[in-house]
């Protein structure tokens, strides 16, 4: 009887190698490598910057009587964020001087008076000029990162004495922005 006793106890402390090795294998931490650390500093300038992204096109279409005809477009450009800008437009092709008119021209002196403005009353204070000119405006503001767009107001306004000669008139304008 006691012998039984003793392959009892025998038997009870009986552990799988398997289970040996792994414990060992989890339990070694082995030497520890030595650390050594450092920065790296980032930086990044965001400069004032200005673009202008779509300009509008104005075709006042068939010219028939002397009523003046109104278009409206968009002026759209993006500025990084604060940046004061101010958007200026040119008299176009035909510059008579420092008068601020504009005129469309078919190629020789005829021609159909036109005026770009930067408010819808139309108003001679109002109209969009390529430089500061007393009287005359500019359209300033300041950017806000995201596209902004600016309204256009164009008027044509045909010779109170008569229609010119047929044809197509044209002009073409620059816009430039300042920042």
């Amino acid at each position: 009887m006691f012998a039984n006793r003793r392959l009892f106890v025998n038997a009870s402390l009986r552990i799988p190698l398997s289970r040996i090795i792994l414990t060992a294998v989890l339990s070694s931490s082995g030497p520890v490598a030595a650390q050594s650390t450092a920065s790296v500093n980032v930086t990044a300038n965001v400069v004032p910057s200005c673009t202008l992204l779509s300009l509008p096109s104005f075709n006042f279409g068939n010219v028939i009587s002397k009523a003046k005809i109104d278009r409206t477009g968009n002026i759209q450009l993006r500025c990084t964020k604060n940046t004061p800008y101010q958007v200026f437009i040119s008299e176009g092709n035909l510059q008579l001087g420092d008068s601020g008119s504009r005129h469309l021209t078919r190629g020789d002196w005829a021609r159909l008076g036109y005026q770009i403005y930067s408010q819808p009353t139309y108003a001679v204070a109002d109209i969009w000029q390529r430089m500061q000119i007393q009287g005359y405006r500019h359209v300033a503001g300041v950017g806000t990162g995201q596209i902004q767009q600016l309204p256009v107001y164009a008027r044509l306004h045909p010779d109170p004495a008569g229609l010119p000669p047929q044809g197509t008139y044209t002009d073409t304008l620059t816009v430039s922005i300042e920042y």
